[in-house]
């Protein structure tokens, strides 16, 4: 049965580096609110007349924090500002944050690893408590789109080369 290419572990990544599939591991040992702002400057208004649903952008920063040799905090900043007829409607601050234990990965793949599917599993969280935090200010609860936090590192390490 050994020999059964489908019970052997999976080795490599695709390109070339010896790490074992098995080997590679991400943790998660807790994950809070850093820190949460809700603002309703036109509160008892905003949330009396019927107004049509306020409009806004979404800012989202990762921040990385090493905590030791394999211990990660991994922060997911928020800003959402939504505005109705020019007037600040809300503003919604939410740092998000998880401690992660990332082991077996090579340099690149363990930033990636950190910056992108570390984010990946905070998201959900830190969508939730949005969505409560506008709902509980009066408004129709916020439902953040899924974000391509590989897409954000990308875009980051771009920036990164154009810089040096």
């Amino acid at each position: 049965m050994a020999d059964d290419p489908a019970t052997e572990p999976a080795t490599g990544n695709g390109n070339g580096s010896d790490v074992s599939v098995a080997e590679a591991r991400i943790g998660i040992s807790a994950q809070y609110i850093k820190d949460l702002s809700f603002e309703n400057p036109r509160a008892p208004l905003s949330v009396m007349q019927n107004e049509s649903a306020p409009h806004g952008e979404v800012s989202i920063q990762v921040r990385n924090r090493p905590l030791g040799e394999d211990n990660h905090e991994i922060v997911l900043d928020f800003t959402v500002e939504a505005k109705h007829e020019g007037e600040i409607a809300f503003i919604v601050e939410l740092s998000y944050g998880g401690v992660f234990t990332v082991t077996g990965f090579d340099d690149d793949l363990k930033d990636i690893a950190l910056m992108v599917e570390c984010p990946r599993i905070l998201f959900p969280f830190a969508r939730r408590i949005i969505a409560d935090a506008v709902q509980d200010g009066g408004f129709s609860p916020l439902l953040l789109s899924p974000v391509d936090f590989l897409k954000l590192y990308e875009h980051r390490e771009e920036l990164a080369v154009a810089d040096a």
